[in-house]
């Protein structure tokens, strides 16, 4: 069962979000309203008004499964809230790397969280005893969710590096794979599992994935994609690389301290190098 402190949000991820939301302002009030049929009729709240909750709902929904959604559904889930997290997309996190979407996907519904990708919702019901209903259609079938508090989540335009706080992080620079495919006609792709790394099997850490994305021509690195433990972390070398244009072959080759979070990056580099 998941330990609840006396403050329900008085955890460390919910001061990270908090502080997170200040910084890269995410909670901007002019956001138009989803396109729902009686939206306007219950009280959706914002990222900022559910990290400032005085009580613990037993049931939320999370409109929009990106950044933020994410984060608040690994939040909510781990104090022993359920949480229904709605996306109109293929996968959570539309604008990561779909596996890396996939797999985020997947821990979210071991935490506990019902996701509902490729969803529609149809209405959202002002009911009585302060409980909403949203009608959901998913997989073809129309479902009525009973919720104690309804989020909008809308993430923020970013650029550079990003880091996305669930569990296990996400974290991306630059360009995916299918998108450098897009841009240049072709792309080097390098990949580590993230459970063959020493400092993983130590300390039991989630499985996780390090994608490193290479010119087809030049060799520089041109993105880089990963979920796993400390991702926000290890992100920066490959950004790094990107600034300064460096090549996959002179990161593979570079020295990386062992038991470490960044041989993942060193891993998939050489992936490359041997391409």
């Amino acid at each position: 069962m998941p330990l609840i402190p006396t403050d329900f949000l008085d955890v460390p991820l919910a001061r990270i979000l908090r502080t997170k939301l200040a910084i890269d302002g995410k909670d901007k009030r002019d956001e138009a309203l989803p396109s729902i049929s009686g939206i306007e009729t219950i009280h959706l709240l914002r990222a900022k008004d559910a990290l400032s909750l005085r009580r613990q709902p037993k049931t939320m929904a999370i409109i929009g499964a990106g950044s933020a959604g994410c984060e608040l559904a690994t939040l909510f889930a781990s104090v022993g809230t359920r949480v229904l997290l709605v996306e109109t997309a293929a996968t959570v996190l539309p604008r990561e790397d779909a596996e890396i979407g996939a797999i985020v996907g997947r821990r979210l519904v071991e935490r506990g969280v019902e996701v509902a990708t490729g969803a529609e919702i149809l209405e959202a019901i002002n009911a009585t005893g302060a409980v909403y209903g949203l009608r959901v259609r998913c997989d073809g079938a129309v479902e009525t969710h009973a919720l104690e508090a309804v989020v909008y989540a809308v993430d923020a335009a970013e650029a550079g590096p990003r880091m996305t706080l669930t569990s296990p992080e996400v974290a991306s620079v630059g360009l995916s794979a299918a998108e450098a495919k897009a841009t240049f006609g072709g792309a080097f792709v390098g990949r580590c599992d993230v459970s063959t790394l020493a400092r993983a099997v130590a300390e039991r850490s989630a499985a996780g994935l390090v994608k490193i994305v290479a010119h087809p021509k030049t060799r520089k690195i041109v993105g880089c994609q990963i979920v796993a433990d400390r991702a926000g972390e290890i992100i920066h070398e490959a950004a790094l690389a990107i600034e300064l244009g460096a090549t996959v072959d002179r990161i593979a080759a570079m020295s990386h301290a062992g038991s470490t979070w960044s041989e993942g990056i060193a891993r998939a580099a050489s992936e490359v190098r041997r391409k």
